[in-house]
């Protein structure tokens, strides 16, 4: 999973300086915060600028509930 945290992004970045593409990174969101969407927009671009194919997956309200 890539977020916009940092360490993920870094992580992604690492792996690029050693010449290992991932053929897709994940960026999964339950539409929380403004926030949480903002994170996962920059994860979705740092992402693209690298040539990595993005699956932005949206959890939706109807999941049950523990």
């Amino acid at each position: 999973p890539l977020s916009g945290g940092r360490d993920p992004r870094h992580i992604l970045l690492e792996m690029l300086r050693q010449s290992y593409i991932p053929a897709m990174v994940a960026t999964i969101s339950s539409e929380p915060h403004l926030g949480d969407y903002r994170d996962a927009l920059l994860a979705h671009r740092l992402a693209r600028l690298a040539g990595v194919n993005v699956e932005y997956i949206t959890l939706g309200a109807d999941l049950p509930s523990r």
